[in-house]
């Protein structure tokens, strides 16, 4: 076997692909939470937040927003955080960028008034066309000083004062949460907020046929294996994605299309190591992993790794994750029990998909999309 992609019949990764639009998974206490979102980030409304641990698809919620908004009236800066912020400065050189306004150098220690001014001129300008602004930003938890959310709080005491048209949206994990309820100027702001927790164990399970069944991808997930996963990944889509591929990865070696938690603990000895010393403390015990030497469930006992070295080395390697996209279609795509969902062919659903975002677009803020 050289390629554990031929043995699933798929062209790409299978939880690592990045989805089409319409392939959005949900659970249903998710979807009026997200109904809701929306319609706050539909109109000017101040300042939300999307609140949950790594990994659990906080970034993805940004995604959908961001293609979601009907283009005709709404602009949308979506940028990120790659560094701690203490001081202010970091957000108007980027939103002046993205409005197109040429601004005096901003900088740690240099006064931010006339950057801001020539900002808030191209915010009236938004006002007269009639266009909104929603500014999200991910991994807003590395605000970490009061300091460091003074412009958005400045932003926000001026459009108190004249027209209102900037929302701020900002995402991040439960310290994002503790730093603006702590400041009075920014807690009274806050309209709405997400809560996005871990997905439950029926959830993981609904999540795992989801993406094998918009991948067209004839495996099966026992229920001891989905139990397996869900323990391992403490509900975190991010880890059920790597855990789940590296789950296909195993089964293609042992020649199985059945994923039963023998299979689980093989995958899991790949992502966490095989030793306890190896393992930071916050993963898996040896007891859930299980040992090296495991019994499949016809009662046969296999030496995995002496099976794959028989094997050899594959040729092959497993792609980058990729976020979830959001989706057209409908505000929130299809739910996993939606039977419109099934409709897309496996060949369509695994070509690459075209997120319409660069990367550098996320340090440097490009120009709006209603504007040259």
């Amino acid at each position: 076997m050289t390629d554990y992609l031929t043995f699933w019949q798929s062209k790409t990764a299978i939880f690592r692909r990045e989805l089409a639009p319409n392939e959005l998974f949900y659970s249903t206490a998710m979807r009026p939470k997200l109904e809701r979102l929306l319609l706050q980030c539909s109109q000017p409304n101040g300042l939300i937040l999307v609140v949950g641990p790594s990994g659990t698809g906080k970034s993805t919620v940004l995604k959908w927003i961001y293609d979601t908004l009907e283009v005709a009236k709404h602009e949308v800066l979506l940028t990120t955080l790659v560094r701690d912020e203490t001081t202010m400065g970091w957000l108007t050189s980027r939103l002046a960028e993205f409005m197109g306004v040429v601004v005096p150098a901003v900088g740690s220690g240099n006064d931010l008034t006339p950057a801001m001014r020539r900002t808030a001129a191209a915010f009236d300008e938004l006002i007269a066309e009639h266009l909104s602004l929603l500014v999200t930003i991910d991994a807003a938890h590395r605000l970490v000083t009061p300091e460091s959310c003074g412009e958005i709080s400045a932003y926000l005491n001026l459009q108190a004062l004249a027209g209102s048209c900037v929302t701020f949206l900002l995402a991040g994990d439960q310290r994002l949460k503790q730093l603006i309820l702590s400041i009075p100027e920014l807690s009274t702001r806050v309209a709405f907020t997400l809560e996005i927790h871990p997905m439950t164990r029926t959830e993981t399970a609904d999540y795992i046929d989801h993406r094998l069944r918009h991948a067209g991808v004839a495996a099966t997930f026992d229920s001891d294996a989905v139990a397996l996963i869900f323990d391992l990944s403490s509900g975190i889509a991010a880890s059920i994605d790597h855990l789940a591929e590296s789950c296909l990865i195993e089964a293609a070696f042992m020649d199985v299309r059945m994923i039963n938690r023998t299979v689980v603990q093989a995958a899991a000895a790949q992502i966490y190591g095989d030793k306890l010393d190896d393992k930071p403390a916050d993963k898996p015990s040896g007891k859930a992993l299980g040992d090296a030497r495991t019994e499949v469930s016809s009662g046969t006992e296999i030496d995995l790794a002496k099976q794959q070295t028989n094997l050899g080395t594959p040729s092959w390697l497993t792609m980058p994750i990729s976020q979830v996209q959001p989706t057209d279609g409908g505000p929130f795509g299809s739910h996993p029990h939606d039977p419109k969902s099934h409709d897309a062919e496996a060949a369509g659903a695994t070509k690459p998909i075209d997120s319409g975002i660069k990367l550098t677009s996320l340090f440097k803020s490009e120009p709006g999309r209603n504007r040259s």
